[in-house]
């Protein structure tokens, strides 16, 4: 059974944003963009428009990020 851990719903950042967690959680992590971002994905970081959703597996190196002036999203750990 898959528990949540904590949600976070709009969360806004500025153009500079990073979330850089080089070692992963032990946890997933799902986030759902509202504006452009990049993510690291298969070695490489790939641009995704808005309303794309990524899912990290627990232990995987999460980095993601601003592509324009601002970042949105809908993220939760669990």
């Amino acid at each position: 059974m898959n528990l949540i851990e904590s949600i976070g719903y709009d969360a806004t950042h500025p153009g500079n944003f990073r979330y850089d967690i080089p070692e992963g959680l032990h946890t997933y992590i799902l986030v759902v963009t509202t504006t452009p971002a990049f993510f690291f994905i298969g070695g490489e970081e790939l641009e995704f428009p808005a309303h794309s959703a990524i899912l990290y597996p627990p232990g995987e190196k999460i980095l993601y990020g601003a592509c324009e002036e601002n970042y949105a999203n809908h993220w939760m750990i669990f």
